[in-house]
């Protein structure tokens, strides 16, 4: 992020599967988990733990 330019606020879309205890060990959730760290740094910030929004998967329900 560079410190030099304003955010009034910084939006970050995380995953839901931080609170799967199925997969809180992989390398995926481990990142996204550092990522929400480091927004939440910011005096403004907005983090949005989503389901699946897009891929290969049967399920009806994604967002793309």
């Amino acid at each position: 992020m560079n410190k030099s330019q304003a955010i009034d606020c910084f939006v970050y879309f995380g995953t839901c599967s931080v609170a799967d205890p199925e997969v809180q060990d992989t390398d995926y959730v481990r990142h996204k988990l550092a990522m929400e760290e480091l927004v939440a740094a910011h005096p403004r910030h907005l983090i949005l733990r989503l389901p699946q929004v897009a891929g290969t998967t049967p399920n009806p329900h994604t967002l793309l």
